[in-house]
């Protein structure tokens, strides 16, 4: 089959593949995603998606090398800047939740493999996942030594704060069915405050505003309906 000639007005079937493969391989999972489907839901026939992609598992493999290496490079930038290590954790962290905010699929797409423990989710760790590590690792250890973060071995640290973020990101609309204490949105505005209270040698009292259900006395314990 030709590849259709490109006009000014021709759809972008790259895009619209793309778009079309994340959302189902996000969904139902490397093994659950035919590249007849993919197809059919982009509006185009499989011989025009492989012009684009050798096989399923090559764009499966640069779906998800898009979806994590943007983040990863923001990350890295930040570490290498001039600021000071607490800068450069809320930075990170307030990165992290435009990108997720920017792209949920993007983040679903990386959960579902990792998830699966796919071979694709290996060598995300081994080539991404890991410089991720490696340049928050450096700002926790450049904590550490200057006395500003708690004096615990870094890679610990590091992976406590990636950890807190990923959780934070894929259970923040549980939150009010959890506690009715604390809103989704509450806890990802202040998510950063929450990183850097942990971090911190020496933390000053601050009160943190969250959305409270009904209020009841201190030491009360609430009220059961009976049966």
């Amino acid at each position: 089959m030709v590849r259709p000639k490109k006009t000014a007005t021709s759809p972008n079937y790259r895009a619209i593949i793309c778009a079309v493969g994340q959302a189902l391989f996000a969904e139902r999972g490397f093994a659950g995603t035919t590249i007849r489907e993919i197809a059919k839901q982009a509006g185009v026939n499989s011989g025009l998606l492989y012009h684009y992609y050798s096989n399923k598992e090559t764009l499966y493999l640069s779906l998800l090398e898009t979806a994590v290496s943007e983040i990863v490079v923001q990350v890295e930038n930040i570490a290498a800047s001039p600021d000071t290590p607490e800068e450069k954790i809320r930075q990170i962290v307030q990165a992290w939740l435009a990108y997720y905010q920017a792209h949920p699929q993007s983040f679903l797409l990386i959960q579902r493999a990792v998830n699966e423990h796919s071979p694709a989710a290996q060598a995300l760790a081994q080539h991404w996942f890991s410089r991720c590590f490696t340049a928050i690792d450096a700002i926790t250890t450049e904590g550490v030594q200057h006395g500003l973060f708690r004096p615990l071995p870094p890679a610990l640290l590091s992976f406590a704060i990636e950890g807190l973020l990923e959780h934070a990101v894929h259970i923040h609309k549980l939150i009010g069915d959890i506690s009715p204490d604390l809103s989704g949105a509450s806890l990802l505005d202040e998510l950063a405050n929450l990183v850097l209270t942990l971090l911190r040698t020496d933390t000053p009292k601050r009160s943190v505003p969250v959305r409270r259900g009904k209020k009841r006395l201190p030491g009360k314990k609430p009220r059961r309906s009976s049966q």
